[in-house]
């Protein structure tokens, strides 16, 4: 994933962590999800097109949340920013062969494997990613501090060494 869909996901979080409050600004939601005002508004604009938010311009304007966080698959919200999905460019729909098909063994078992992968993910809501998210020992929303992520990357490295 391109890190816009990433930066994407945190502005969905955001708003349904927010209860769906009514409309919230594009100055609100980038100061409250750390992402700058530019970076917001792309995010925004791709999210509203896509008919997962929407708009109200004006005084009281901003956006609003218009998915059901329960029953949004997370391809949705991947497709998206980045277009049809598929694990390898002979997979993705409506792109041509790639140059080496002719010569390629495995093209005829990546289709069937990329459609179990994105059926997979199919399966995964905003919710449950939300849910997944909460479950994090950190809470969810919270930033981990530069410390606790060395910390943590340390720990990690430590592990696969002893393995």
């Amino acid at each position: 994933m391109r890190r816009i869909t990433d930066q994407g996901f945190r502005v969905l979080v955001h708003l349904v962590e927010h209860g769906g409050e009514g409309v919230s600004t594009a100055r609100s939601i980038a100061e409250e999800t750390g992402l700058p005002a530019a970076t917001t508004a792309k995010v925004l604009k791709v999210l509203q097109r896509s008919g997962l938010l929407s708009s109200t311009r004006g005084l009281c304007g901003g956006y609003a949340l218009e998915c059901d966080p329960t029953k949004t698959s997370i391809v949705t919200i991947i497709e998206a920013f980045e277009g049809p999905l598929g694990l390898t460019e002979c997979t993705v729909p409506g792109l041509a062969r790639c140059d080496s098909h002719e010569f390629c063994s495995l093209e005829h078992a990546w289709p069937s494997i990329s459609d179990a992968v994105i059926e997979a993910l199919r399966g995964v809501t905003l919710q449950d990613l939300i849910d997944r998210g909460a479950a994090d020992p950190a809470g969810p929303g919270t930033k981990r501090t530069d410390e606790a992520a060395r910390a943590g990357d340390k720990a990690a490295s430590a592990s696969r060494l002893d393995a």
